[in-house]
């Protein structure tokens, strides 16, 4: 019987639910970024060097100290 794939959680990718422009990856300058929206805590995550940012309990707040980390 074949194996079912596994779920990945819903992440947005550079489109928070906040409305707010995520900035570049502060580490490596890339804009691939995606959000946890799904899981707890909320966090941003860079695709490109996989660095990711403050945890909080909104994607808002999430979006907020990603963007206060530059």
């Amino acid at each position: 019987m074949p194996r079912k794939a596994k779920q990945k959680a819903d992440i947005t990718p550079s489109a928070p639910l906040s409305g707010q422009p995520l900035r570049p990856c502060p580490f490596c300058g890339s804009s691939d970024l995606w959000v946890n929206s799904d899981l707890e805590p909320k966090f941003v995550a860079c695709e490109k060097c996989c660095a990711f940012g403050p945890t909080a309990p909104t994607v808002a707040e999430a979006t907020e100290r990603w963007n206060k980390r530059l």
